[in-house]
């Protein structure tokens, strides 16, 4: 409200729209909004959170992180030693050419004993004797070909396997005829065979 003069000493009351009243208490000012920290819009905003991956981007990260179980390069295959061929000694016993001593020294598991031919001498033993290591066994093999050989056997039928110190008799009649080392490690063998000629012992 406000008061005002006018001419010749009269007052005249005036209102004035939309003016505050003095006496109206006035809003409390607002407190200053401290700025969010932005590490926690980004992590609390759902446009910052990671979108859920499918099973199968699940399984493929699973398949990354496992450890190959084939080997890329695989170790080469270890060395095969080749056998050292062993020539042996042959000895006319009767000096007609009747009997024949055929030996093989210092044999061991990496030789290769040669074959000999003795199809004419259908009597004959074979005699075994030095070191046998790790538990050698000596056969005695025949063949008809010289590709092939198979084990020949003693006067009862049963595949010769010398495995100490001995002698023993041996059956069949063959192109070719050797000992061959078939078990056994570190040994020292000295080997001989006998073969006469005569009729094929009967067992």
């Amino acid at each position: 409200m406000r008061w005002s003069l006018l001419p010749k000493g009269s007052v005249a009351m005036t209102t004035k729209k939309n003016e505050p009243q003095k006496n109206q208490p006035k809003d409390p000012p607002k407190p200053a909004q401290k700025p969010a920290d932005q590490g926690s819009q980004k992590q609390g905003g759902p446009k910052d959170q990671p979108k859920p991956k499918s099973e199968a981007e699940k399984e493929e990260d699973a398949g990354d992180d496992a450890p190959s179980s084939i080997d890329p390069k695989p170790p080469p295959p270890a060395p095969v030693q080749e056998k050292i061929l062993k020539a042996p000694t042959v000895h006319d016993v009767s000096g007609d050419g009747s009997v024949m001593l055929v030996s093989w020294s210092n044999v061991t598991e990496n030789d290769d004993c040669n074959p000999v031919s003795m199809p004419r001498y259908p009597v004959k033993s074979v005699q075994v004797t030095g070191d046998f290591g790790g538990n050698a066994a000596v056969a005695i093999l025949g063949s008809n070909d010289g590709q092939q050989f198979f084990p020949l056997s003693d006067r009862d039928g049963a595949i010769i396997s010398i495995r100490n110190a001995s002698l023993t008799d041996v059956l069949g009649v063959c192109m070719l005829v050797k000992p061959d080392i078939v078990a056994g490690s570190n040994q020292n063998l000295a080997i001989s065979m006998l073969f006469q000629v005569g009729s094929s012992p009967l067992r």
